[in-house]
């Protein structure tokens, strides 16, 4: 399989959907961009770490990465692997001198581990093709990116993903007025 390396470009407060936050990945040329949306309480940890904040407490995912360290491991990345019913698969690979293991994760707190150990994060590059249509939109006409957005609307509805057919539809609506 082969991989793109991605990164955090922003985190937007979903204004139609109260409590839900939208990750947006691109990669490393800003080529791409793919929104993963989470809930507040999994995308506020990850705005923290972005900010450079840091939290009094530790958090879960802090104790994993102290017992990956104390188990001598170390983390080689992480990986979003597949997309299946609207949902992201993720997996943290750790390694040491004698395994690699591909630890499965919600995104969210691979993104956490992520950022927080200052890894890789990389997108199986048919997801991303899938999902977003990677496709180089700098270089389409304003009508082609129309005709693009309605293209993966017109998907999004047929395969019943309904809340991202309904952000989808307001953006195009937005770009038409």
């Amino acid at each position: 399989m082969e991989y793109i390396e991605v990164r955090i470009k922003e985190i937007i407060q979903e204004t139609m959907t109260h409590g839900c936050h939208r990750v947006v990945i691109d990669d490393l040329d800003s080529t791409f961009r793919i929104p993963i949306f989470m809930s507040s309480a999994d995308a506020m940890p990850l705005l923290g770490l972005l900010q450079g904040e840091n939290s009094l407490r530790p958090r879960p995912h802090d104790l994993l990465l102290n017992f990956i360290d104390m188990a001598n491991y170390d983390i080689r990345n992480v990986k979003i692997t597949g997309f299946e019913k609207g949902i992201y698969r993720c997996e943290i690979v750790i390694i040491n001198t004698e395994n690699t293991i591909n630890l499965e994760a919600r995104t969210c707190d691979g993104f956490f581990i992520a950022l927080r150990r200052k890894i890789p994060i990389l997108l199986n590059r048919s997801v991303g093709e899938r999902v977003a249509g990677i496709k180089r939109f700098r270089h389409l006409t304003p009508n082609e990116k129309l005709r693009e957005l309605e293209h993966k609307l017109e998907l999004l509805v047929k395969n019943e993903y309904y809340e991202e057919a309904a952000i989808l539809r307001d953006r195009i609506n937005k770009i038409k007025s």
